[in-house]
């Protein structure tokens, strides 16, 4: 170049002046998905600045790398990080796979925006929307029973049923039956509508293509936006979108959960003593207060774990790109101690705090049994966190004063008291829609003395309810299968005041006996009509078509 006089004498003797470097500088390589992810977005002679905060990107990638190590022998090669700000919505870490150039595991797959089910993830927000609707309070009842929407019978993951659980309880557990029957009574569309509001775009399908399963996890999320949905929740149920520019201007947000809901399912969430432990004991006791909830997909295939602080949104997915099931594939066990190490971590970067309880939040005893609000007649009573003139305020309806004939035990109300030895019997009412099904299952239920026959009012209250078959429902006689192995259950659950049930077949007694008593009868061709009569002169009916 000095030859060519393209530099001068001097130019020249500061290069050769230089120390020649002895090795090769790598080029910095961080957030390769997200840098991938924006190069795709925006012009490539667009200078950006991303919002990833190094130090928490590269504790992401190694925390996510030293869990998933071990994992490899069982199957499980990848899983994504993702980590919010949730005083911005500023994502400060994304990490897509375990290994950017792994080839074998398909590294450069961006597991934080891929499309997964998220399996019981979900369910949180169908909680906090029927808690913030005045449906429910922590301790109501809800009932894990088998239930029929129309062919749909959700189970629960170990396929069994717990009888009345409480609102708190169900969450913790994690209860399938429940969350449905919370999103039907919800209204599912409801449910829908606050996911797309709360930043889910994968939902790009109407709410009736995807039903009552949506509640669990019947459809597709990225880690992405179901942390970014999770924030929500730690900023007091206002949503805003995330940011991955430095650029991009903050949004106030907007309310979609009630604050004081989303507290109270934060104070849920954040119980140590959960259905997941022992499992991941040792990792959470170490760790700072956290809201968390983990999913499972079906199949095996998903496992996330999700939680927040006031200070940061985390979220964790563990899975194998090809979609491919495996059994140890489950969040509890292979994604939440990825978590629990994560804000062990972070903790050491903020100073420990919790949520502030808004105004509208306050405590009250209810019911130990009904989770209503308690009268002197309740035998014990709980705290219970609720909403001030939201949550539901019925006082208890399950603990009932009646009068009874000293002699006979014989019920007793008002029109039929006179001319008989009085004496007062505090009892416990069930709902017609437990009551049968806990009997049968070795519950202890109380029956209720059966009513002075001579009284006027005999034959009011509550009528049997059909379980089964549905109204409307239609069978057909398979060909070459013994009709003895067809045969259609008659079901119904009655109040706990009733003793006997009676079955009708087109308008003819075919049973007679204890409600418990499980009844079944052989199809014949033709539209039917049932009728279920308890002895009290209550009755329901249903129909039926069975074709050949």
């Amino acid at each position: 170049m000095r030859e060519r006089g393209v530099i001068s004498d001097e130019v020249l003797a500061q290069a050769t002046a230089e120390p020649v470097p002895e090795r090769r500088f790598d080029l910095p390589f961080e957030a390769p998905h997200l840098a991938e992810y924006l190069r795709g977005k925006y012009q490539r002679n667009e200078k950006l600045e991303s919002t990833i905060d190094r130090n928490l990107q590269n504790l992401a990638e190694t925390k996510l790398q030293e869990f998933l190590r071990p994992l490899v022998n069982r199957g499980i090669t990848n899983g994504a990080v993702v980590i919010i700000d949730n005083r911005n919505q500023a994502v400060r870490a994304l990490v897509g796979s375990q290994e950017f150039f792994a080839s074998s595991g398909s590294g450069q797959v961006n597991g934080a925006m891929g499309l997964r089910s998220p399996g019981s993830a979900l369910k949180p927000f169908v909680y906090t929307l029927a808690i913030g609707n005045g449906l429910v309070s922590p301790r109501s009842l809800l009932f894990d029973v088998p239930v029929d929407y129309s062919g749909y019978k959700p189970v629960n993951y170990d396929e069994q049923f717990n009888g009345a659980v409480t609102v708190e309880d169900a969450l913790i557990r994690s209860l399938n039956v429940p969350a449905v029957n919370m999103t039907a009574k919800l209204g599912g569309e409801t449910f829908y509508t606050a996911l797309k509001q709360g930043g889910i775009s994968s939902l790009n399908k109407s709410w009736a293509k995807y039903g009552l399963p949506l509640a669990l996890g019947g459809c597709e999320v990225s880690l992405l936006e179901l942390t970014n949905l999770y924030a929500t929740l730690a900023n007091g149920g206002k949503y805003r979108p995330y940011r991955l520019l430095s650029t991009e201007a903050e949004s106030e947000g907007k309310a979609i959960f009630d604050e004081g809901a989303a507290y109270i399912i934060t104070e849920i969430l954040s119980q140590l003593r959960r259905p997941e432990l022992p499992t991941v004991w040792d990792a959470a006791t170490n760790m700072p207060k956290v809201a968390w909830k983990t999913g499972t997909s079906l199949g095996k295939r998903d496992a996330w774990s999700i939680g927040y602080t006031p200070a940061f949104t985390v979220g964790v997915w563990v899975g194998n790109f090809d979609g491919k099931g495996n059994p140890s594939i489950v969040g509890a066990e292979v994604a939440a101690p990825i978590l629990f190490s994560m804000f062990e971590a972070l903790a050491a970067q903020e100073e420990a705090r919790w949520f502030v309880q808004p105004n509208s939040v306050g405590m009250r005893q209810v019911c130990a049994t009904s989770g209503m609000p308690a009268t002197e007649r309740c035998a014990s009573t709980v705290d219970e966190m609720f909403i001030e003139s939201i949550s539901p305020n019925l006082p208890c309806t399950m603990h009932e004063l009646i009068l009874v004939d000293g002699a006979t035990g014989e019920r007793l109300c008002n029109h039929c008291r006179d001319g008989h030895k009085i004496a007062e019997r505090v009892i416990t009412h069930w709902p017609t829609q437990i009551s049968t099904w806990m009997e049968r299952n070795g519950f202890q239920v109380e029956r209720i003395p059966e009513h002075n026959m001579h009284c006027a009012l005999i034959g009011t209250g509550d009528a049997p309810m059909i379980v089964s078959p549905a109204d409307n429902s239609q069978f057909k006689i398979r060909d070459g299968v013994k009709l003895d192995y067809q045969k259609i259950l008659l079901d119904a659950s009655v109040s706990n005041d009733t003793h006997t049930i009676y079955w009708f077949l087109n308008r003819k007694l075919i049973f007679t006996g204890d409600p418990s008593e499980r009844v079944f009868i052989t199809p014949t061709p033709g539209a039917h009509t049932l009728i279920c009569m308890d002895d009290a002169g209550r009755s329901s009916q249903v129909t039926m078509t069975v074709k050949d």
